[in-house]
């Protein structure tokens, strides 16, 4: 059986050497991506799926005569789903961020954010599933929640 070569163990030996003195993250960071995936949160209820259920219910509401009008505020609700979407994921992921990063905010102010960011996304998928099962939304459910977006922007708890 054929010996390593003595150059290769330098080698090893700096591998070893260099894996050993990287800096670990701290317990405050964000560890393996802690902040990338918020999108899966957003994709539980506002999907391929869920778009073309609502889109279908939408329509069913304006009937036949008003196929112009049925298509248009399908395309509305959708634009404000698609808009929400992004605005929470942009919104969770700057406080993930801010928190464990930028140590912008502190653990209750984080907490605060992040408790009235989930509460909107509970209200946006409770819209999303009356809208699906039939039951007619105002359209001033789906504005709110971009106005309760913006309220958790400025930390206070949406009302319900």
């Amino acid at each position: 059986m054929p010996r390593p070569s003595s150059t290769s163990r330098p080698w090893a030996a700096l591998a070893l050497a260099l894996v050993a003195c990287t800096p670990t993250a701290s317990t405050d960071a964000p560890a393996g991506g802690q902040c990338d995936d918020f999108e899966l949160d957003v994709v539980k209820s506002w999907n391929d799926e869920t778009r073309v259920a609502l889109r279908a219910e939408v329509m069913h509401w304006h009937g036949e005569a008003e196929l112009d009008l049925a298509k248009a505020h399908a395309e509305q609700v959708e634009t404000s789903l698609d808009s929400f979407a992004s605005d929470w994921v942009r919104m969770r992921k700057a406080a993930c961020l801010d928190h464990f990063k930028r140590q912008t905010l502190d653990a209750a102010r984080y907490q605060d954010r992040v408790d009235c960011l989930d509460q909107v996304l509970l209200r946006q998928r409770a819209v999303i599933q009356a809208t699906v099962a039939g039951e007619q939304t105002e359209r001033e459910a789906f504005a709110a929640l971009g106005a309760a977006l913006d309220t958790c922007a400025g930390h206070h708890p949406p009302s319900e």
